[in-house]
């Protein structure tokens, strides 16, 4: 609530109790990386996203947080490589399919964006209207972070 609400430093506060609680709980550091991440402290939410994904390789969560991280930073081969790994985990993750669609139109790369988009021969359309509205509400303001940090 905190956070959503603006309170960033009392998020923060929360967030860092909760890691300094509990260490190995991958969900409280993705969340305190996310607050970091919006308070501009991209190094510190960074790294936890790092040891998020340390403790658990597979945290999509931790992995989707970190390629949004990437591409405002300008590491966009990276954030690629990242959202491609969420889709690998979990295929048609909808944050992951929409960042990651955004980074390849915004490279010009509509063959991986068609490939990446769905298996069995489906096109990027398909894969679109698969996704609920909801998930385009929540996906779509990183995707358009994703084409504004890539100079499309």
């Amino acid at each position: 609530m905190l956070l959503e609400a603006g309170k960033l430093e009392e998020a923060e506060t929360v967030a860092r109790r909760a890691v300094a609680a509990q260490p190995r709980n991958t969900a409280a550091r993705s969340v305190l990386g996310a607050i970091l991440d919006q308070r501009g402290l991209a190094k510190e939410a960074e790294a936890q996203y790092r040891e998020a994904l340390r403790l658990d390789a597979n945290s999509t969560v931790a992995l989707t947080n970190l390629g949004v991280l990437l591409v405002r930073n300008g590491r966009v081969d990276e954030a690629v490589t990242t959202f491609e790994r969420v889709l690998r985990l979990q295929p048609g993750h909808a944050q992951a399919t929409f960042n990651l669609g955004a980074l390849y139109i915004a490279r010009k790369d509509y063959a991986s964006r068609d490939s990446a988009a769905g298996a069995r021969g489906r096109d990027w359309r398909w894969r679109r209207q698969t996704v609920s509205r909801r998930q385009r509400r929540r996906a779509y303001p990183d995707a358009c972070k994703c084409v504004r940090a890539c100079g499309s």
